[in-house]
């Protein structure tokens, strides 16, 4: 592991336009922290808006909850960062993130595709993270479904295996998420991963 850490057709975000905006932790007492962030793409925004206001050094790998967006939302790998049924290279971007030697003192992480598409290997070091003192801030935390093995767009077999387009995940499974959020069980689990 190294502290820097490789991610593939993915930016790093910009604090180079500032907006306006009032000052609430610069400086922080006891220097900056080290954030990392995984925000969606069209809410990557909000990380910028985070360091005009903090004092933090961070890191982003995006990470949206929509196929299309992934695949289209970013001009320079416009159609290049994965399909309908393919996040891996997200989830692998995501994965050397968090086990990499990076300190990070807090990460904000989306659970809304579901926990079980990160690898086993980004969980445990996102739980030992945890149990070593980071900060974990989970937005909507759900275990979600395993996708088909298919490549590229989803073809027939998919859609077959989809029925009727609504999965429903089956809850307290997944022992990483478990460990991590006792709010797990307080809301059935219904999402679209096509939508």
């Amino acid at each position: 592991m190294s502290d820097a850490f490789e991610k593939k057709l993915d930016i790093d975000l910009s604090t180079e336009i500032v907006t306006p905006h009032p000052v609430w932790g610069k400086p922080l007492d006891g220097g900056a922290l080290s954030v990392f962030f995984a925000p969606n793409v069209p809410h990557a925004r909000e990380v910028i808006e985070l360091a005009q206001r903090f004092e933090i050094d961070y890191e982003t790998v995006l990470i949206d909850r929509n196929w299309d967006t992934n695949k289209w939302g970013l001009g320079d790998f416009y159609d290049l960062r994965g399909a309908i049924w393919d996040d891996r290279l997200l989830m692998k971007n995501l994965e050397n993130a968090v086990c990499s030697d990076k300190h990070f003192d807090v990460m904000f992480i989306p659970g809304i595709n579901g926990w079980r598409r990160f690898t086993d290997r980004a969980k445990n070091a996102i739980l030992k993270r945890v149990e070593d003192g980071a900060g974990l801030v989970i937005n909507q935390p759900q275990h979600g479904v395993d996708m088909p093995e298919v490549e590229g767009s989803m073809p027939a077999a998919a859609m077959e295996e989809r029925g009727e387009g609504v999965y429903r995940a089956p809850l307290k499974t997944d022992p990483w998420l478990s460990k991590l959020s006792p709010l797990i069980p307080l809301h059935e689990e219904t999402y679209r991963p096509d939508a």
